[in-house]
């Protein structure tokens, strides 16, 4: 049961656009890492664009998907956003989100590694890296987010309580 004062789309909405921006942020930052000083970025090959999506992809899921479930149950446990009628324990979430990373990975990655190189033969300068980068940072969290908030606000699986 949801309390009164809780506004489940108002607090979707508000978790979405923060992993949106955290993920932005450690995107560009291993980008500006990870091709400093580059001023073309090929998309294929040992030190391309595609290989450079995996651990982000995977990382950036990881991440996401943790956070959500372990703010989200704290949050629950405390009243703030609801009640919790079932239990999951926190090897449960890291497993919830090691399978999710994963699945997004390989999809995402090999969308991307089928797509990318017939979009653009030859490469893209640093610049137009950092926004492929940031853009599809924001999109991956806008996607994954929602859908792990509404798992938990929907009845599927809940987020742990961590005082026990």
């Amino acid at each position: 049961m949801i309390s009164s004062d809780f506004n489940l789309r108002r607090y979707v909405v508000f978790e979405t656009c923060l992993t949106v921006l955290i993920n932005i942020g450690f995107a560009v930052t291993a980008a500006v890492l990870t091709f400093h000083g580059e001023h073309w970025i090929y998309v294929s090959g040992r030190h391309g664009l595609v290989i450079d999506v995996i651990p982000q992809t995977f990382m950036g899921v990881l991440m996401t998907v943790l956070a959500v479930l372990l703010i989200t149950g704290l949050r629950l446990e405390r009243g703030k956003c609801g009640e919790v009628k079932q239990r999951l324990a926190v090897r449960h979430v890291v497993g919830i989100a090691l399978l999710s990373a994963i699945a997004c990975t390989l999809l995402c990655v090999g969308l991307l590694a089928l797509t990318l190189p017939r979009i653009d033969l030859g490469g893209m300068s640093y610049a137009a890296m950092l926004g492929f980068k940031s853009i599809y940072s924001a999109v991956l969290a806008a996607i994954i987010t929602p859908l792990v908030l509404l798992m938990i606000f929907r009845g599927r699986a809940k987020p742990p309580l961590l005082n026990r």
